[in-house]
């Protein structure tokens, strides 16, 4: 094996490694999407089916579930443990990206430390390395397809024909995964359009293959969400976010925060790229990362796509581009040892921006797993409430109520085919922050809810310390420990 290949397996093992040692820090998992995911590997493994028609969130609604991932999943399932799966599997799936961009870089540049650089900078992505680190996570799994299939066109670019079939492949597999596959067949129109204007054209094979993908895509996405649109309009193209959530759609990242969460330098270097590019011409690979940027930011102007999966996309893009950049910079320069100590610099600098805020966040995020003490209130609600009972929790523990205690749940961030949901948020936020308890009563009553679940997650995410409206007539408490009370509502409004 050759040196270069060498320092690649060593990069792509001190990643996955990396990502092994933060994931054993706790036995459960960081959000509660994770054990969503766990919920649909368990029901197909019992039924060889997914959850079409779910009985439990919000009650019973139809879920629109791509089911490529779970079957994946649910095949490793017969032979690994589910923990073994999430905390080793799936983060040498994400690891993965370390080769598939050491690949792409291969494509864009032919110096070796530029292509080492960027491998760097893709496995310590801080945004992707964090928030894929302990979770059943669909990114970890499409994120890495998504660009080994962008790796797959540059090869069709260059004339060779065996990787049509690899892209075609890999294409349907992001079909049958996720809808987010809808970015690369936008990525690829975008990309004809920015040749055209260039006067650069694309080869039969790049135009056959393009309209090929165009049809397919469309075609079977109208076909698996018809119903769906035909029952929501178009507020399935914002997955029935809630408006209060699409309000607040910036204002949790700044653009500082979002450099952060990208880098710095892939963030400096991918802009200078971007900017060259405009004032001359660049090869065609270059154009179809750029298109893919050009398409993610408008979908995340246009408050299409979750911000933090949007952040992931344009920082891998940002890092491709950084390649050009870092080439054309180290050479310019003909010394070797001013070029080495160059490239030790930005190594260094990498290190502390990149490298260093991937283990930040992610020591963060481990330490806001669910708890031993939380499982145990589910557990308690599984065991001691009846079956029908209709739990209320906050919206990212939503998904907790239905996979571990197995209730139905009042609210979950699964938004699609919820007529109500603007409504439903708003009293969610009523609940726990009313101090009037026949208001309270009214809304449990509105929605037949038996229990609240009030964690010190809720008392963090609504500021409050207690439920004011509480005493032991109308609200007995029937589960506590140290980060969990469950109260049972008990009282009803007589009508007069």
């Amino acid at each position: 094996m050759e040196k270069k290949h060498w320092c690649i397996l060593i990069l792509f093992l001190l990643v996955f490694g990396t990502r092994i040692l933060f994931a054993f820090q706790t036995p459960h998992f960081n959000d509660d999407i994770s054990y969503y995911n766990i919920r649909q590997i368990n029901h197909i493994k019992q039924t060889l089916l997914p959850i079409i028609i779910d009985d439990l969130s919000y009650g019973g609604k139809v879920l629109y579930t791509p089911p490529f991932f779970y079957y994946s999943m649910t095949a490793l399932n017969f032979i690994f443990p589910i923990d073994f799966i999430g905390k080793i599997i799936l983060n040498l799936i994400a690891s993965s990206i370390v080769v598939i961009a050491y690949l792409i870089a291969s494509e864009l540049t032919k110096d070796k430390l530029t292509r080492f650089i960027t491998a760097l900078t893709a496995g310590f992505m801080p945004i992707f390395f964090s928030e894929t680190v302990n979770t059943i996570s669909l990114n970890s799994f499409v994120i890495p397809i998504i660009f080994l299939a962008l790796y797959c066109m540059m090869k069709v670019m260059d004339q060779e024909k065996k990787y049509i079939t690899f892209f075609i492949f890999l294409l349907l597999i992001l079909r049958l995964t996720s809808p987010n596959v809808i970015f690369l067949v936008f990525a690829l129109i975008v990309y004809v359009l920015l040749i055209f204007v260039e006067r650069l054209k694309p080869t039969k094979v790049e135009t056959e293959l393009i309209l090929f993908s165009l049809f397919l895509i469309t075609w079977t996405l109208f076909v698996g969400f018809k119903n769906a649109f035909l029952n929501q309009g178009l507020s399935i193209l914002w997955g029935n976010i809630p408006q209060e959530i699409l309000k607040k759609y910036f204002e949790t990242t700044s653009v500082l925060k979002a450099i952060y969460l990208i880098g710095i330098v892939p963030f400096i270097f991918g802009l200078i790229t971007l900017a060259k590019s405009i004032f001359s011409k660049e090869n065609k690979k270059t154009y179809l990362m750029i298109s893919l940027a050009v398409v993610i930011t408008l979908f995340m102007w246009l408050r299409l796509i979750e911000l933090n999966l949007a952040l992931m996309f344009i920082g891998f893009v940002l890092i491709f581009l950084a390649t050009r950049a870092y080439s054309d910079l180290l050479s310019k320069i003909k010394r070797k040892n001013i070029k080495f100590g160059l490239s030790l610099v930005l190594l260094f600098v990498i290190i502390i921006t990149s490298v260093l805020p991937s283990l930040v966040l992610s020591f963060d995020k481990t330490q806001q797993s669910f708890t031993s003490k939380e499982i145990s209130a589910l557990n308690w609600l599984r065991i001691n409430t009846n079956e029908e009972s209709v739990i209320l929790a906050t919206l990212n523990e939503g998904h907790l109520i239905t996979s571990i205690a197995n209730r139905k749940n009042f609210i979950d961030s699964n938004f699609m085919s919820v007529e109500d949901i603007d409504e439903r948020l708003l009293d969610t936020y009523k609940v726990y922050k009313a101090t009037s308890q026949t208001e309270v009563i009214t809304l449990l009553e509105k929605y037949d809810i038996d229990y609240i679940y009030f964690s010190n997650r809720a008392k963090e995410e609504y500021n409050v310390k207690n439920l004011g409206y509480i005493d032991d007539k109308c609200f007995p408490n029937v589960f506590n420990n140290t980060h969990v009370n469950i109260y049972k509502s008990l009282c009803v409004i007589e009508e007069k």
